[in-house]
């Protein structure tokens, strides 16, 4: 690893340490010294085997929950605990615990943060075949023959049902995929024949825009059509997945949508209904829903297409509720909890879904008729600010992550996606500080 590249992965790594909190791919234990044999040594390898077959991740020594089950500094870590995690005599440990030849691929990272020195145990995927436990140890923890799998609700299981069999097994069948593309790549190369054909998934990314551009159109349509006036706009968030090898029946994609349903609103994001008009209805490659909100006022339109793209967008909510003089407006306090709003959804419905943290998702959000509108508070905020004018018609924003990262880092992107919309008007640039407190708001609302 380079300079460089190490730089990075410590900057991603201390942002786990920033912001705390358990995921499929990120694992916190509290300050406890790493000694061979004991019961802590045997968790720590039922975890590491855990994250090692279900694609990799992160475990990270001394954090201790709270009474609200949040991670938080254990204020017992020493400089003796932390040289306990060198990585040559943790590796050796867990490898006594794996059957076969293959070794586990692991490295330990010291990573500073508040002053102390957090060893965060990076766990690689395994290579060829699933790890499985070589052998039972006396306290029970690990057992001879055991595969063991961290499963999508952060937990280290032992695999026993179809669901976490489903997991292991798409990993491997996208692992050897891989390996294939890899082997024929090679082939190509050591020939040196010249390959235009890029080998990827059937949902190409010109694709998918016209796929994104096709539904955007729909509610161009449905806006126009309803209320014949040009100048209410709109945004949306499109959010894809680039391997593109996902099937999903259009019932599984109902439960979903129901499923992941955020009741921070009274209006939210995806919203699922059950008029004759409004709910979602079947079609040939994905369900589909317009609601036109005679409560709220504006329209919804959303699409969940079968290989797990979903399209979702909505006319602005300050050009039915705004009783401001001289012209349209947006909210800035509104844009951000939107934004961040749809991004959670956008979590939620990847997670139903029983994605991998390693798999990849592009993000695009948008927004249409900004140009004339000037930026301020909303009414019933406690915030100010001037009056800031916007002269360009359109402005987007794209993120391509993985599942993993965007778990964890979205609200990070929603302040990084409002401050894309907020340049337009006249260079405004939110503090960081009240964007988290506008998201705070909204993580703690409940409808």
């Amino acid at each position: 690893m380079n300079i460089e590249n190490r730089e990075n992965k410590i900057e991603i790594l201390r942002s786990y340490l920033k912001y705390p909190g358990e995921s499929p791919f990120v694992d916190y234990k509290a300050a406890i010294l790493f000694q061979e044999g004991s019961e802590f040594s045997h968790k720590l390898v039922k975890h590491t085997l855990g994250m090692a077959n279900a694609g990799g991740g992160y475990v990270i020594i001394g954090f201790k929950e709270d009474a609200s089950r949040i991670p938080q500094p254990d204020p017992r870590l020493t400089e003796e605990i932390i040289a306990s995690y060198e990585v040559t005599r943790f590796s050796q440990f867990v490898n006594k615990f794996i059957e076969g030849e293959e070794k586990i691929d692991l490295l330990i990272f010291q990573v500073d943060y508040e002053g102390k020195q957090y060893p965060i145990i990076e766990v690689r995927e395994f290579k060829e075949s699933p790890f499985f436990c070589k052998s039972s140890t006396n306290d029970g923890i690990l057992k001879e023959g055991s595969l063991y799998f961290r499963d999508l609700a952060s937990r280290t299981v032992r695999i026993a049902g179809p669901s976490e069999w489903k997991q292991l097994i798409d990993i491997c069948v996208k692992k050897k995929q891989d390996y294939v593309i890899a082997q024929l790549r090679s082939l190509l190369e050591e020939l040196r024949i010249p390959s235009e054909i890029k080998i990827e998934g059937p949902q190409m990314k010109e694709a998918v825009l016209k796929w994104v551009e096709e539904k955007r159109e729909k509610m161009r349509d449905l806006k126009y059509s309803t209320y014949n006036e040009k100048k209410i706009g709109f945004w949306d968030i499109a959010h894809w997945l680039p391997d593109g090898n996902k099937f999903f029946d259009q019932k599984k994609l109902l439960e979903v949508a129901e499923k992941s349903q955020l009741r921070n609103t009274g209006w939210p994001v995806g919203v699922v209904l059950y008029k004759d008009e409004s709910k979602p209805k079947p079609l040939q490659d994905g369900i589909e829903a317009t609601i036109v909100s005679e409560t709220f006022g504006g329209i919804d339109y959303w699409y969940f297409s079968t290989n797990g793209n979903y399209y979702f967008a909505r006319t602005f909510e300050e050009d039915f509720r705004s009783n401001e003089k001289g012209g349209k407006v947006l909210y800035f306090d509104i844009q951000i909890w939107r934004v961040a709003e749809a991004l959670l959804h956008c979590v939620e419905l990847y997670k139903n879904l029983n994605l991998l943290p390693t798999e990849k998702i592009s993000i695009q959000i948008s927004w249409f008729g900004i140009s004339e509108r000037m930026l301020k508070a909303s009414p019933h905020s406690q915030r100010h600010l001037f009056t800031r004018k916007c002269v360009t018609f359109d402005e987007s924003w794209s993120k391509e992550t993985t599942f993993g990262e965007l778990s964890m880092k979205w609200e990070d992107f929603a302040i990084e996606a409002a401050n894309k919309l907020f340049l337009m008007f006249d260079y405004f640039k939110i503090d960081e500080k009240i964007a988290k407190e506008i998201i705070e708001e909204f993580k703690k609302s409940r409808v």
